[in-house]
């Protein structure tokens, strides 16, 4: 009888151990958009590209980098900043950034 007391008394604080070992996070999820300003890009024609991150709302920006890869046989970029290491001054909920192709041969580019 007292090896069950023990052992009951044991299983009991180990779960009041967990219960107050738990910890709550809460987790923002921004968004990212990406529009073109063509349905359909014409070989010799400029495409752009336009994508804009949004914090979470009533939320700054967080920091964040991005890469941009292309296919460069049918695309040649234009203009756009490939460095993917943005600058914040704490104040933005939104960063918007334009990259400009040309179109170089017809296809299935990604």
């Amino acid at each position: 009888m007292v090896k069950i007391k023990k052992t009951l008394s044991t299983f009991v604080l180990f779960i009041l151990l967990f219960i107050f070992t738990i910890t709550k996070v809460d987790a923002l999820t921004g968004s990212i958009s990406i529009s073109s300003n063509k349905s359909q890009i014409v070989v010799g024609n400029t495409v752009t590209f336009t994508v804009t991150v949004k914090a979470p709302k009533n939320e700054k920006l967080g920091s964040y980098q991005y890469s941009l890869s292309y296919d460069k046989d049918y695309l040649t970029l234009t203009s756009g900043d490939v460095s993917g290491a943005p600058a914040f001054t704490g104040s933005e909920t939104s960063k918007t950034y334009t990259f400009k192709f040309k179109a170089k041969k017809a296809g299935s580019p990604t």
